[in-house]
């Protein structure tokens, strides 16, 4: 089974998730691929590996030392290259920090073999939190969260034959396709097009992979659990990286429209279109989007903020010197307090691994 799907995981440091992440992975046999492309800036990851390659490990994995990542740039090389190795049709990217479950990601892939005109699957995404330590791979209790990414309480539709019609839906009721079962083919596409770019934000790193991958083909959400997130230990949560924060950072709008002209493109030549036309479209969704999500946050500042996002007058000079004087006020502003659907799932396997490895 490890020819048909690869695990890709980009990593940098954090060689203690990665030692979790592998004893996981053994632990349960995982049958598909996991390819370790490592661009960390220390060694311990690559003293792991060469210490473990040998022994008696329970699935298939390959591991390769890139360039360090000392930028955004560094990894986005990285990432291209890497999904050049991958020889399985079908392909997930995913954190070290997190756990993948084979049982849903086979759904995925029977649903991808049976319907050649999807070009992606994902399944629901559920988080844990290790308490009294989020920001380490062991913690004394494990909090399950029911609601974490927004695929959990409800599926959206992304199958509409229109890439912008998908794009549409995809934003106005957003939730990440980010750790999605996709062809390779497409994702090889949407890595030689990141590359081109570069960008500042991962956030937008996010939103242009999804939107590209959106501009390729339909995209199936199913019912099982394929990926469960472990909260408050990625790099992006560490830097603060929320929505309203990035509107007062001179390169969040350059940036995004950068990486939406660039899938206007595709799609303008995909389905014979105007691209300026497809360009102004998406850009609208997207400043409708950001716009409906901080009035309903009833802040007077971020109903406000609409004014300045809609007249393109994100560059103001106060703002962007308070936020970036004062970091966390932007995440502070913005939050809000999600109404939770409950839903009972089993996580057995994963607290059980996670504390037979803390006792290993």
């Amino acid at each position: 089974m490890h020819n048909m799907l690869t695990v890709l995981i980009c990593l940098k440091d954090r060689s203690n998730f990665t030692e979790r992440l592998f004893n996981y992975l053994s632990m349960i046999k995982y049958p598909y691929t996991v390819f370790f492309a490592d661009g960390s800036l220390g060694d311990e990851s690559e003293t792991f590996f060469k210490r473990n390659t040998n022994k008696g490990v329970n699935f298939h994995f390959i591991y390769k030392r890139y360039p360090k990542d000392i930028s955004l740039e560094a990894f986005y090389k990285k990432c291209y290259a890497s999904i050049l190795e991958v020889s399985t049709p079908y392909v997930m990217l995913a954190d070290n920090d997190d756990f993948v479950l084979p049982e849903g990601q086979g759904k995925c892939l029977d649903f991808l073999n049976d319907n050649l005109d999807y070009v992606g699957c994902n399944g629901r995404v559920p988080g844990i939190v290790l308490s009294p330590f989020p920001g380490e791979p062991y913690g004394k209790n494990i909090q399950y969260l029911d609601y974490y990414c927004n695929v959990m309480d409800k599926q959206v539709l992304v199958d509409q034959a229109s890439a912008c019609n998908r794009i549409q839906s995809y934003i106005k009721n957003f939730y990440s396709i980010f750790y999605s079962v996709f062809r390779t083919e497409s994702l090889v596409s949407t890595f030689s097009n990141l590359k081109k770019f570069n960008f500042s934000d991962l956030g937008i790193v996010e939103l242009f992979l999804s939107y590209m991958q959106l501009a390729q083909g339909k995209i199936h959400s199913i019912q099982e659990i394929t990926y469960i997130r472990q909260k408050g230990s990625s790099y992006t949560a560490a830097m603060q990286q929320d929505w309203f924060h990035r509107l007062f950072y001179t390169n969040w709008l350059s940036d995004c429209k950068v990486a939406i002209r660039s899938v206007s493109s595709v799609i303008a030549i995909k389905e014979g279109l105007d691209e300026n036309a497809v360009y102004e479209e998406l850009y609208e969704n997207l400043s409708n989007r950001l716009r409906n999500r901080y009035i309903t946050n009833s802040f007077y500042i971020l109903k406000n903020a609409n004014k300045f996002l809609t007249k393109e007058q994100i560059k103001l000079i106060v703002l962007n010197k308070i936020f970036n004087r004062f970091p966390s006020l932007g995440e502070v502003l913005s939050f809000s307090i999600s109404s939770k659907k409950h839903l009972k799932v089993k996580f057995n396997m994963i607290k059980e691994s996670i504390q037979s490895c803390r006792a290993n």
